[in-house]
């Protein structure tokens, strides 16, 4: 077979391959990182970036907030499309450039090719693309060519709380700037902008800023000792990024758990509003009030099961207001749970994918037999395998155990690759 066949005939199964599971086709193109076609793709722009740039390209320079900015306004613009493939790898750029920069970009206002090199993956083609634009262009073409509706509706959708097609409405109704959302009365832009996006829209450029570990160490302490005093049985681990081990985090995510709530109801009806004070979520909520961590005039959403609002470190004038997320887990769902929001996102799709090899569902409350209804596929019932821990899980997809240390790609990809 000539060169030529061979290759097509290699690119064929592997496109095959892909389409037949459900692994999304760039996890399934790691599985044959070694294989050149895929590879090529994927280091186009870095490697365009080496050829333009000439012997001393890794002394170029980008500008740390131009290179910020351009990363969160397509990886919003991506969500809005429908092909969110390559959603990921701009999550996977922001965390690379704040390696380098730190929680506060500003104190590093540029970037070398080099760095970042050390930093982000050749293969994420996305964001090279942008660093090689920004060098060879002085700006992200992508960019400059959205409508002005466009770009207003890519600056919405980067507000927690608005959501896509809030975003949508907003924009083509008029709206531009967050100041016509922060001062709107009324439905005047399609939709009234309720309390929690007015929120989000005043405290936005906070919320984007990363959080130094340190800072996060400081709320785990704080954490600890308000939930201590209020009812030291109720127990909380601060799961995403933090529990990898990584200097910094988007938000603070944090799981509660008590004894006397041991199994999840599907069918159960949740109460609307503040949850009851005697509850759970109750006494974890009054909590984080008595310990100045909260404010009744900065939540996003208080129930039963999820709390969502803004904090910052007591006494600090300085601090910046972070997300701060507390979810209620019964304690079979919890390893699932610890698992799942403990990431990151490229193993969570690996282990569902394993899961559905071996025609189980995996979710962040537990694992099963799969069946659709409607449309949508669940646990059949009977089938929801219990585990004590998130080890049983890797032993149940007949994987070795990753601690949590060693769930962020960069990591786990010289750990599970035969697998």
């Amino acid at each position: 077979m000539n060169t030529g066949l061979r290759a097509l005939s290699t690119m064929t199964f592997r496109t095959t391959f892909a389409r037949r599971s459900c692994l999304p086709v760039r996890l399934a193109q790691r599985q044959v990182a070694t294989q050149p076609l895929f590879e090529t793709q994927k280091v186009k722009y870095w490697k365009q970036l080496k050829e333009e740039q000439g012997g001393d390209y890794k002394n170029r320079t980008v500008s740390t907030s131009q290179l910020l900015t351009a990363l969160r306004d397509l990886q919003s613009y991506r969500s809005l499309t429908p092909n969110k493939s390559t959603f990921p790898d701009y999550r996977a750029g922001l965390r690379a450039v704040f390696l380098l920069a730190g929680s506060d970009p500003a104190a590093r206002p540029t970037l070398t090719v080099g760095d970042l090199e050390n930093v982000l993956s050749t293969e994420n083609g996305v964001s090279w693309r942008v660093i090689h634009d920004i060098l060879k262009y002085g700006l992200v073409p992508q960019l400059e060519e959205l409508t002005e509706e466009m770009r207003a509706t890519v600056a919405f959708n980067r507000v927690h709380a608005i959501g896509n097609i809030y975003a949508k409405t907003f924009a083509k109704n008029g709206a531009r700037t967050f100041e016509d959302l922060i001062n709107s009365t009324g439905d005047e832009y399609g939709k009234k902008v309720s309390k929690a996006q007015k929120l989000a829209l005043k405290y936005h450029h906070e919320m984007e800023i990363m959080i130094p570990r340190q800072e996060v160490d400081k709320f785990d302490m704080l954490i600890k000792d308000a939930l201590n005093k209020a009812d030291p049985t109720i127990k909380y681990e601060i799961m995403g990024s933090y529990r990898r081990g990584e200097e910094t985090s988007s938000d603070i995510d944090m799981v509660v758990w008590h004894d006397s709530l041991k199994r999840r109801d599907p069918d159960a009806k949740v109460r609307k509003g503040n949850p009851a004070p005697d509850s759970i979520m109750g006494r974890v909520l009054n909590a984080m009030f008595s310990a100045g961590l909260f404010s009744s005039d900065k939540m996003f959403a208080t129930g039963e099961k999820k709390v969502w609002g803004l904090s910052r470190l007591p006494g600090d004038p300085k601090a910046l207001h972070r997300q701060v997320d507390v979810r209620l887990c019964p304690t079979e769902s919890l390893p699932y749970m610890l698992l799942g929001n403990t990431g990151d996102n490229d193993l969570m799709r690996f282990l569902r994918y394993k899961a559905e090899e071996k025609d189980l569902l995996l979710n962040e409350y537990g694992m099963g037999q799969r069946v659709s209804i409607s449309n949508q596929v669940h646990f059949k019932p009977g089938t929801e395998i219990i585990v004590q821990t998130e080890k049983e899980i890797f032993d149940k997809l007949e994987l070795p155990y990753l601690e949590p240390h060693q769930r962020s790609y960069k990591v786990w990809k010289n750990i599970l690759p035969r697998y």
